[in-house]
């Protein structure tokens, strides 16, 4: 094992085992964690998750650098010339799809959602921290009360889809004649509306006659909590 260990990563090291090895050690650390909290709380089971997660991974770049040495004839500055490229592409992909990513799922296709600040009911966004991404689960209303709104970094890239996986064209945050907020007899509410692009409703005017109906639709929900 050791002598395995010295050619792969020092006499005729490419950047794939060492990948490797830090998925190892990442893998060690969430199983340990497990083992600990565990005995405390029965969801600490969720790190082993991790296992058939990081396997495949590992099988695939040991897989593929085994393929570039045979193909290289163990030529070591091109192996690492390809795998840096391909390690580099994969991190911009997956940088541009999942971070500071902010997505909103509605249950089915609609031409707008609603956000309404309610400190004292209101609910905290689904926030991956170590992605910078953020999940807005929308009710059947389309209304969804928060305790806060968008952070900065969460409006660079906006995405929709339906819980059955239907994704909308565009999104257009709006704002609609400097109306921020809502006024629900003496309460008043800051909102943010979102006007959602889809086959079914691809040029969907806003007009005084929708933010009435809106308003009304966001009073009588408030008024029922």
């Amino acid at each position: 094992m050791k002598a395995i260990l010295r050619k792969y990563l020092v006499k005729q090291a490419s950047l794939f085992p060492w990948l490797i090895v830090l998925l190892l050690v990442a893998m060690i650390y969430y199983v340990v964690i497990g083992i600990i909290v565990i005995q405390e709380n029965a969801e600490g089971i969720m790190a082993f998750l991790i296992v058939p997660y990081l396997i495949p991974w590992i099988l695939l770049l040991a897989g593929l650098d085994y393929t570039f040495r045979r193909i290289l004839k163990y030529r070591l500055q091109k192996v690492w010339l390809i795998e840096t490229t391909i390690l580099i592409a994969w991190g911009a992909w997956y940088y541009h799809h999942n971070f500071y990513r902010t997505e909103f799922v509605t249950t089915s296709v609609t031409p707008i959602i609603v956000f309404v600040k309610d400190i004292q009911t209101g609910k905290e966004p689904e926030r991956d921290f170590l992605q910078q991404s953020t999940t807005f689960i929308i009710p059947p209303d389309n209304i969804l009360q928060l305790k806060t709104f968008l952070r900065t970094n969460e409006w660079r890239r906006l995405v929709a889809r339906t819980s059955g996986g239907y994704r909308y064209k565009q999104i257009y945050p709006m704002t609609f004649m400097e109306k921020d907020t809502i006024q629900c007899g003496k309460q008043s509410y800051p909102i943010q509306f979102f006007i959602l692009e889809s086959e079914k409703y691809p040029h969907y005017r806003f007009d005084d006659k929708q933010f009435d109906s809106m308003r009304t639709a966001v009073c009588n929900k408030l008024q029922l909590k």
